[in-house]
Order: structure tokens, then C-alpha cells, then sequence
């Protein structure tokens, strides 16, 4: 047997005011959330900077292989990007596929952006 609505409606009046009135116990604990959610995505798709081995969770970032964004990480308008919460989730749906994200550290995905080469990568082609 479910809740009535009456008692649904009442449920989620008490949440909205609860919210309310502790605004920063909800920042805090979405900010714990989302940094759990962080840490098994990079976790799951190896952890580290795939360019340069960085290990620091505040650094890591998602990187599309190939900097292909797929029409699925957009909303129904097109234009706008799905949240970091749902993209994980649809990500994680899909089996973390390594073939398409990797890990890479802010300052390597910034580096490759728009098909260029990290430095990491240069200068490790320069000594080989």
C-alpha cells in the first residue's frame, strides 16, 4: 500500500521548509554527495590523469576521447548540457565505457582541447 496523496503532499511540504531552514546542511551535504559521486567515476574509469598520472581528485576531470560530446549528453533543447549528476549517471548506466571517457587532470584536457597535443605527451615523443 503507498502513502495518500495527502500524505505525499504533507511529505514533501516538510522537505521544501526543512530545505528552507537548513540551507547550509543542504549545500553541505550536496557538496559530500557529489564528491562521492566524483570519486567512483574517476575510480572507475582508472583513477589517474591518463596523460600525466595526477592522482588529486580536486584536479580530475572527464575527458571525451576524441573530443566527441554525444548528442545524449545534451537536453531535449540541444543546446544545454545535462548536469554533472545526471551525465554520471548516464555514464554509469552505460559501464563507465573506457573506449569513450578517460581521466585527464584539468590542465592536460585543457591542453587537448580542440585536437591539440599536452605538452606531457610532446615532450615524452621528444625523448623516445
Amino acid at each position: 500500500m503507498g502513502r495518500s496523496p495527502e500524505g505525499k503532499a504533507a511529505k514533501l511540504a516538510y522537505q521544501r521548509q526543512w530545505r528552507a531552514d537548513n540551507p547550509e546542511k543542504v549545500t553541505d551535504y550536496n557538496a559530500a554527495y557529489q564528491q562521492r559521486q566524483k570519486r567512483k567515476l574517476m575510480d572507475a574509469l582508472g583513477g589517474v590523469c591518463a596523460c600525466c598520472g595526477e592522482r588529486e581528485l580536486a584536479f580530475l576531470t572527464l575527458d571525451h576521447i576524441g573530443g566527441n560530446v554525444p548528442s545524449e549528453h545534451f537536453k531535449a533543447d540541444g543546446k544545454s548540457r545535462l548536469s554533472a549528476k545526471h551525465l554520471f549517471k548516464l555514464i554509469e548506466a552505460k559501464g563507465f565505457p573506457r573506449n569513450r571517457y578517460r581521466v585527464l587532470c584539468f590542465n592536460c584536457n585543457v591542453a587537448t582541447a580542440h585536437g591539440r597535443t599536452c605538452p606531457h605527451e610532446l615532450a615524452r615523443e621528444a625523448t623516445a
